[in-house]
């Protein structure tokens, strides 16, 4: 499958560039599986466990 995102542009800034890179993996995992998790978000970096446990029920502060 083609992926529809256009590559992030090399002269991004390393931190923003490492957060395109993740929201890219997100889509693509979403387009191969049909779905996402909580888990998924939290492994690609784009929300913390804390963040993780809250979406899936889990309480947290």
């Amino acid at each position: 499958m083609k992926n529809p995102l256009p590559p992030v542009p090399a002269r991004t800034d390393p931190e923003l560039r490492a957060f395109l890179e993740s929201v890219r993996s997100a889509v693509k995992t979403i387009l191969e599986r049909g779905n996402l998790n909580a888990g998924d978000l939290k492994d690609a970096g784009i929300i913390t466990a804390e963040q993780a446990d809250r979406l899936k029920g889990r309480g947290g502060k």
